[in-house]
């Protein structure tokens, strides 16, 4: 969907265990009065559920070149309002945007071309699109890049480039990039091995609920691995990520409350229960 201040890009069920729903914000302003009136119109419409006068709107801005109306007409296609579902006009209008610097634009054509979505699958034009949205500060975008260097995608291998973009969207609160940061310190992976740095970003991904990261900093707080050890704490987190279904989190869950007092299995089912993931 479209927002003035936010929008989104669906993404196959399939990319959402890998990659987050992306969302991006809408930063360009029309260049003249008349121009930003007629953005503003389609974007009252567009509120209102009125799409076709959104697309009247934004169409001819677009084909003046207006950056943001043509990335909005490109999510209007992607997502079928107000016209037909079409993959293949979403990415042309996507293309237009992108190629005047429009970040959200480059970013929705790195994915489609990292997934296969509406084009074939291009790793290196993928790289391409997702390079220069990062270097916008789009976070998504850095944390995707970041995987497909560690993971030698359209790029050769490279672990210290992962760990730059990595390291840029876990410190703008992407909680994979956070996770993927903790096992890169754990495992001194383009920096060097640092538990306790390790054990702080698991628990940052853990806090926004991320059931991979609770995991493994239940573990590492069963075993004082990085941090101060605390069964109860411990127990909380496996707890969570079991509840949430992460298969080794059972395991672990199990193992440790088979080893603890009655009191800490209520205490940590008390802070299990009340857990709120942390919003960003």
């Amino acid at each position: 969907m479209l927002g003035k201040g936010m929008n989104t890009m669906r993404m196959p069920a399939a990319m959402k265990t890998a990659f987050a729903a992306i969302v991006l914000s809408s930063a360009l302003v029309a260049g003249t009065a008349p121009a930003l009136a007629d953005f503003e119109a389609g974007w009252r419409a567009y509120q209102k559920g009125d799409f076709a006068n959104a697309l009247t709107n934004w169409q001819g801005l677009a084909e003046k070149g207006d950056a943001r109306a043509q990335f909005n007409i490109g999510v209007m296609y992607d997502e079928g309002r107000g016209v037909e579902e079409d993959l293949k006009a979403a990415i042309d209008w996507w293309s237009k945007s992108a190629a005047q610097g429009h970040k959200q634009a480059q970013t929705n054509l790195g994915f489609a071309y990292l997934i296969g979505r509406g084009v074939d699958r291009d790793f290196g034009t993928a790289i391409e699109w997702l390079k220069q949205a990062s270097e916008q500060g789009v976070a998504r975008s850095q944390y995707s890049l970041g995987k497909m260097y560690l993971n030698g995608l359209g790029v050769d291998a490279d672990a210290a480039e992962a760990f730059k973009w990595i390291n840029l969207a876990a410190k703008s609160g992407v909680k994979q990039a956070q996770y993927n940061l903790g096992k890169m310190y754990r495992d001194g992976a383009g920096v060097a091995k640092d538990i306790k740095a390790a054990a702080q970003w698991f628990m940052a991904a853990a806090k926004q609920g991320y059931a991979k990261a609770q995991n493994h900093i239940g573990y590492r707080l069963a075993r004082g691995e990085g941090i101060a050890k605390d069964e109860t704490e411990a127990l909380k987190w496996l707890t969570l990520a079991a509840r949430a279904g992460h298969p080794q989190a059972k395991i672990n869950r199990q193992a440790l409350a088979g080893k603890v007092s009655e009191d800490v299995k209520k205490k940590a089912e008390a802070l299990a229960d009340s857990f709120k993931p942390m919003q960003q």
